[in-house]
């Protein structure tokens, strides 16, 4: 698709001429600015929102690297080759092989530069993260803040540059149309104007919030997203409309649980914008579970205590709607630990009384009734728990943790869903990060990082810890200082 217009400099930059354009002031788009301008560049980020930070705001902002000077310093031996090898063992070898070599190769200086430069980590890091499948060793760091310790950081180191006029940000900008010239990508067309630069950068994330590019990746599943609001795959529209190929589309793993607000369907419940604070906790390394878990049919469909959260994924996978309901009764809310840290035992019956998030009657009969599934078959699979339990004998799903049964009312369910914060699909990128044609061809001018190229490219068909935060911190540095470099010959 081609586009041209009288106006090659940007309307309200004061004839502001930038080397680099980034489309997405987030993750991505922060490191890959502030490497650019360090080394020289003049670079426009260019916004959709009214803030930058992108999914900072409410990602944990988990990284992972093995070698790094933080693990040395507490003892623990790794290196990049063992990283790859977790990688490669835990995605059953569906990664890109060759951009994931790249990142762990890199990985450990980046952590280092983020130590050097006065990052706030979380104290205990680099750990092992038993919410995804585990690497061996510990190898995952995330800020004291979570995702907003590296926004933090990015806006302390860039404020010089903001102040200079090296880095300029257009906010409010939503990007419409690539422009291309003799085959190049020569700018973008954002909020009905037209700004112009030799390498245009796709940072604009994925499509956490598009029902419609999520439903088409995944063969037409519901979408219920913890994601940005901000996150509706624009990136990966605009490489389309350019011949770019898509990739990723095969895999899919949901995030195993989270509750959907009832007031808006789609969306996951949290108690105010920017959270994600009211979960269950369903990790048995965490809290071994004391409810049992049905779904649609009334029907437990996995042992609660298995270990891998890799295995509960993918049954959750297909369980209809990625649903599924915690279930336990009023002794079991009383002496467990708390299943959601936000609402114990008192906060959770007021709850239940409300209705709208946690289900209660005084029978399993009237229970099913309010989730919407068979009552035979919750009694007989609550009673077949209760039996094995009392008698003694093995639990018909092989559980080992039973510390109650099921028996005293009233009774209640949470419902649970399969959840989405990151998405599998999106640009096919080259080792140079130049976004290419299905045949391999560079789209000249072109270039992308971060989740706009796909969780499948880093995770493949897996969750891999730091696998989504830490490519797009690593490459879009990376890729900025080289950028730079080429087109200002400085750093």
């Amino acid at each position: 698709m081609t586009m041209t217009t009288s106006r090659p400099e940007a309307a309200g930059l004061d004839g502001f001429q930038p080397d680099i354009i980034a489309v997405g002031a987030g993750t991505a788009g922060l490191i890959l600015a502030y490497s650019a301008a360090e080394a020289g560049a003049r670079v426009l980020l260019l916004e959709k929102t009214d803030r930058i930070g992108g999914t900072l705001y409410i990602s944990s902002g988990m990284f992972s690297a093995g070698g790094t000077k933080r693990q040395r310093e507490r003892g623990i031996e790794d290196s990049p080759d063992e990283h790859f090898a977790d990688i490669i063992r835990i995605s059953r070898d569906t990664v890109n092989r060759e951009l994931v070599r790249r990142y762990v190769d890199i990985a450990p200086a980046l952590v280092d530069w983020l130590q050097d430069n006065g990052f706030e980590f979380e104290e205990s890091c680099p750990v092992i993260i038993y919410g995804h499948e585990p690497y061996s060793k510990p190898r995952t760091y995330w800020g004291a803040e979570n995702g907003r310790s590296l926004l933090k950081l990015f806006k302390r180191l860039l404020e010089p540059y903001f102040a200079s006029g090296q880095v300029r940000v257009v906010l409010n900008a939503p990007a419409e149309q690539l422009v291309m010239e003799d085959d190049r990508v020569v700018g973008v067309v954002a909020g009905g104007r037209e700004y112009r630069a030799p390498a245009v950068v796709l940072t604009t994330g994925g499509y956490a919030n598009s029902p419609e590019l999520f439903a088409r990746f995944t063969g037409g599943r519901r979408l219920v997203s913890i994601g940005n609001l901000a996150s509706t795959g624009d990136g990966i529209v605009l490489g389309e409309q350019v011949g770019a190929q898509i990739v990723g589309s095969q895999y899919f793993l949901p995030t195993f649980g989270g509750i959907e607000d009832p007031d808006q369907p789609g969306r996951v419940y949290a108690s105010g914008p920017d959270e994600w604070d009211i979960n269950a906790r369903l990790v048995p390394q965490t809290r071994l579970p004391w409810e049992i878990w049905v779904n649609q049919h009334g029907e437990r469909f996995i042992r609660e205590d298995e270990e891998s959260v890799d295995n509960r994924e993918r049954v959750l996978l297909q369980q209809p709607d990625m649903r599924f309901w915690v279930v336990f009764d009023d002794r079991i809310l009383d002496e467990s630990p708390p299943l959601i840290l936000r609402w114990p035992a008192e906060e959770l019956r007021a709850k239940a009384k409300e209705g709208r998030f946690v289900l209660a009657a005084e029978t399993l009969a009237d229970l099913a009734a309010k989730m919407d599934v068979p009552a035979a078959a919750l009694e007989r699979t609550v009673n077949a728990y209760n039996a094995a339990l009392e008698r003694g004998a093995p639990d018909p799903l092989g559980r080992a943790h039973r510390p109650l049964p099921i028996v005293q009312p009233p009774f209640y369910a949470i419902k649970q869903q399969g959840i989405v914060l990151r998405t599998w699909t999106g640009l096919r990128a080259d080792r140079e990060l130049r976004i290419v044609r299905p045949d391999g061809t560079p789209i000249a001018g072109l270039y992308g990082a971060g989740e706009v190229l796909g969780a499948a490219t880093f995770s493949g068909d897996s969750f891999c810890g730091g696998m989504s935060i830490g490519p797009a911190l690593a490459f879009g540095r990376e890729l900025g200082k080289r950028l730079a470099q080429q087109l200002v010959g400085v750093g």
